[in-house]
């Protein structure tokens, strides 16, 4: 098990990391024209591929929360570039080789796996490092997942733009971030058979009601929900929305996707400065805000400038839900436990409910079905004062 100097220490390769796994799904979300394009699919196929995607990354985390002592962040982290990189190739072969939506499918849960498995264990590694530097460190490298994931955009749209196949500028950013993955790691920690002191046990010894940490706990995770499944909206649908919900072309819906992920970058990194100034519960509360009239914005947007409009609300409002949930559960010591419920919750939400609302864009057009995630959004504003007590002042 690592030393708490070392955990500080491996902030550097936690950046490289962050990076490279904003760059692989970055431009995956980047190009979903393009694979749909090559299918000849609809919306509600394209769903198919965010459910693979999401039940994909369901098997990561089960494995990373069930297994994630005994594998350690190092291997994990490792395994997940790797499937990744087996599953972002298979994709581009999938939809342009053998022009198969069943090999496709298969490709994205393989990616999906790898993804879930490298994200709760990267954050569990980063969750250690912010405790033992005593600050908080969470929303850059939070910012600098998003600005990998805007190089994936860049990449997409140039890709779009320039008609490179996907089955050539998948396998070779899927190289690329791979590589990054698998030397930075190697300062990560290894398996551990610590007797890490639960959030039961640590809130008996304080005097602090049991029942009131779980729902403590459990609150932070509806907030979460809420942007995580805002988030995930916009990885996605916003660039097929730009292109079949207002008739623009492949290249306006990645510079849209760009933009979200630009706003979300650099949100994050002025985030600290925010929460220190304003508080928890109101940087919530103003993100929360923030993500809804973007999805509203989008919804009804008359042109470019309006998508574009959207797509920076959209972003800036997402950008500091899952690295403040992630913080939060870190607190008291960081049971990795608690930072897995958050991780898995951010996935439910950013992966398995956006792929609901694929037969909804169907059906009744993309302005209806943004009307859900902005539903779980309101009820995640309800419930936010609980980030008014998640991090007291003594701690920051």
């Amino acid at each position: 098990m690592s030393k708490p100097s070392d955990r500080g220490a491996v902030l550097p390769s936690l950046g490289a990391v962050f990076l490279a796994a904003g760059l692989l799904l970055g431009s995956w979300a980047s190009r979903t024209p393009a694979v749909a394009g090559a299918l000849h699919v609809d919306a509600t196929v394209v769903s198919s591929f965010v459910i693979a995607l999401a039940a994909g990354s369901g098997l990561g985390l089960l494995v990373a929360t069930r297994d994630g002592r005994r594998i350690g962040p190092r291997a994990g982290v490792r395994a997940g570039a790797v499937l990744q990189l087996v599953g972002l190739a298979g994709i581009g072969v999938g939809a342009e080789g053998a022009s198969s939506v069943p090999v496709t499918i298969a490709a994205v849960f393989v990616f999906g796996t790898g993804v879930g498995l490298g994200d709760v264990l990267m954050n569990v590694e980063a969750a250690g490092a912010e405790q033992a530097v005593g600050r908080s460190v969470l929303p850059r490298l939070h910012a600098l997942f998003s600005l990998g994931a805007m190089g994936g955009a860049i990449v997409g749209a140039v890709s779009a733009g320039v008609g490179l196949p996907i089955s050539v500028q998948f396998p070779a950013v899927a190289v690329i971030g791979t590589v990054v993955v698998l030397f930075a790691a190697g300062r990560f920690s290894g398996p551990t058979r610590s007797t890490v002191v639960g959030p039961s046990a640590r809130a008996a010894a304080q005097g602090v009601p049991v029942r009131s940490v779980a729902r403590r706990l459990l609150l932070v995770a509806v907030t979460v929900l809420g942007l995580a499944f805002a988030e995930g909206t916009a990885t996605s649908w916003i660039s097929l929305g730009t292109v079949r919900g207002h008739g623009l072309d492949a290249t306006t819906g990645a510079v849209a996707y760009g933009v979200f992920v630009t706003a979300m970058t650099a949100t994050r990194f002025v985030g600290g400065r925010i929460v220190d100034r304003f508080g928890r519960m109101i940087a919530i509360r103003v993100a929360i805000g923030a993500t809804v009239l973007g999805l509203l914005v989008f919804a009804i947007a008359p042109g470019l400038v309006g998508i574009l409009i959207a797509a920076l609300l959209w972003g800036a409002g997402c950008a500091l839900g899952v690295p403040l949930g992630v913080s939060a559960a870190a607190d008291g010591g960081g049971d990795p436990r608690r930072v897995a419920v958050v991780s898995a919750t951010a996935y439910t939400g950013a992966l398995a409910l956006p792929a609901l609302l694929g037969p909804l864009f169907d059906r009744w057009g993309y302005g209806v079905g943004l009307v859900i995630p902005v539903i779980v959004l309101v009820v995640g504003f309800t419930v936010s004062r609980v980030f008014r007590t998640v991090v007291p002042a003594e701690s920051r």
